[in-house]
């Protein structure tokens, strides 16, 4: 690889780099209190920024704003931006520079079927099947390279997240995908199915960001 290509770090929030305990982030009065960096964030992103000519960038499903119930009430595009730009004001606290974040609140029919089995209804202005912001499309990380005016075949790509469908992601955007385990992650097997399919399985957030950082030193 040459060494003036960009190095792109794409970020999973919940599960990745924040606690997710099932607490759609945003829709209770102290969701700030909930936010809790998982185990190696912080070291790990500020390892990251050691990495020449590297980028890092937030890219979140956010499906919680498409619930119309009682307790999701407060959960509106406009708070969905206001926790994602309070999570990078902590980040830039610690001195840890974040580009920018890109969120999708679009769902498709899947999670409607599945939501509809939990008794939940679905707002139809956020229905959207193959949106191509919607995970595992690569909509967010193409936006990410268009933010810093980059076209594919400058940079190198890296996806970390907690779920399968990041890898997906990672695949369909021409990435090496890296998962990070959280509870969800063993709760639904995605680990296993990573592994199966030649996923780096990260021990925490930090292992991930070594990975990255040893790939990119082989081919500078």
């Amino acid at each position: 690889m040459n060494s003036t290509k960009k190095i792109i770090i794409c970020m999973d929030r919940d599960g990745t780099l924040t606690k997710d305990e099932n607490y759609y982030l945003g829709s209770a009065e102290n969701w700030k209190q909930q936010v809790e960096f998982m185990p190696g964030v912080i070291e790990g992103l500020k390892l990251s920024q050691s990495i020449p000519n590297s980028y890092r960038f937030i890219v979140t499903n956010q499906s919680g704003v498409a619930l119309q119930e009682k307790q999701f009430a407060k959960l509106t595009e406009e708070r969905m931006h206001e926790v994602n730009e309070y999570i990078i004001s902590e980040l830039n606290n610690q001195k840890i520079d974040i580009t920018t974040y890109f969120a999708c609140p679009f769902v498709d029919y899947a999670y409607i079927k599945k939501s509809t089995k939990k008794g939940r209804t679905i707002n139809p202005k956020y229905v959207m099947d193959n949106h191509p912001d919607l995970k595992p499309n690569p909509g967010m990380i193409n936006n990410s390279l268009k933010h810093i005016n980059l076209e594919r075949k400058d940079c190198l790509l890296f996806v970390i997240g907690d779920r399968y469908s990041d890898m997906e992601l990672a695949k369909n955007a021409d990435a090496v995908g890296i998962l990070v385990e959280s509870y969800k992650t063993k709760e639904l097997g995605d680990s296993e199915l990573a592994k199966s399919n030649g996923f780096y399985v990260a021990t925490n957030f930090l292992d991930a960001i070594k990975k990255i950082k040893q790939q990119v030193e082989q081919f500078t």
